[in-house]
């Protein structure tokens, strides 16, 4: 999940941004300092995958690819180490220091793209204890980047009926709906505009699950722009939410800069212009005048 643009680019960073806000570290220092390690075998592996690309020579690319291998297997050995002295039970009692490490493990393979691998640690995991909503939502993960869109929705409905506080499931599940939506008329046999309610419901929950929370605001109110015909009202009243929890110049100025979108949309070119007005970022410029353009086309 490297590459996305527009509209998907925004809900990708919002779904890193609160899986980061979200995740769950266990008590085990060692394992806490496997997770780390693996967080920066990840990031190292990026970057010489990204090299191996402008490698000169056969022997630079292989060079690179040992060190790659490496990398991972020295992760996954560490994983497996942790495994083999923390069994999946301890007498009759379910060890929670396995189902950590499996759950883990099975994040440091999807991350590597290896979902076949991933699925097997966290299918062990839910065979283990069924009730581990963490389970059902990264297998839903990957059921809904593999291509298996309804079998994903099946899971994040279980693993938020599991947990129903838990933001990232919610998010989740609403931005599958949301991108999915023929798979989703088809699955709640609904039409277009009650999944585009579906899934508006599904991020308004996940405001009220943070509700100081920029990010999970102007992920709900950046949907209504993809909803035809345009819903002006509710879009207002979305940016303008989120513009009451921006914290930043940045975020404040991004809030101006859809609402000023909508105002054109709707042909109200004087409010667009005065939203507009208070937009003075440097980095927000272009987009601006991009959208001065569209206003003086009206």
């Amino acid at each position: 999940m490297k590459r996305y643009f527009g509209f998907l680019l925004f809900f990708v960073l919002f779904l890193n941004s609160l899986t980061a806000k979200n995740s769950r570290q266990p008590d085990d220092l060692s394992l806490k300092e496997i997770i780390s390690a693996g967080e920066d075998a990840i990031q190292s592996i990026d970057s010489k995958l990204a090299a191996l690309g402008f490698a000169e020579g056969e022997q630079a690319k292989q060079k690179l690819e040992l060190e790659i291998a490496s990398s991972k297997e020295e992760i996954i050995r560490r994983f497996q180490d942790y495994l083999a002295k923390n069994p999946e039970s301890v007498g009759d009692v379910l060890n929670q220091k396995n189902i950590s490490a499996r759950l883990a493990l099975g994040e440091f393979f999807a991350d590597l793209g290896d979902h076949e691998s991933a699925l097997v640690h966290f299918e062990r995991v839910r065979a283990l204890d069924p009730q581990n909503s963490d389970a059902w939502n990264n297998i839903a993960n990957i059921y809904g980047h593999d291509g298996d869109v309804q079998k994903a929705f099946e899971y994040y409905e279980k693993a938020i009926e599991l947990n129903t506080t838990e933001p990232i499931y919610v998010a989740n599940f609403a931005t599958t709906v949301f991108l999915f939506r023929k798979d989703a008329r088809e699955y709640f046999k609904e039409d277009e505009q009650a999944v585009f309610d579906r899934a508006l419901r599904l991020y308004s929950k996940v405001t009220e699950l943070l509700p100081e929370d920029f990010e999970a605001a102007a992920a709900y109110a950046s949907s209504f722009i993809q909803i035809k015909p345009y819903r002006f009202e509710a879009a207002k009243a979305a940016w303008l939410k989120a513009q009451s929890v921006a914290s930043t110049r940045e975020e404040l100025g991004k809030t101006y800069l859809e609402l000023a979108r909508f105002a054109i949309l709707e042909g109200k070119t004087t409010e667009a212009l005065i939203y507009l007005s208070v937009v003075d970022l440097p980095s927000q410029q272009v987009l601006k005048q991009r959208i001065l353009r569209s206003a003086s086309k009206l």
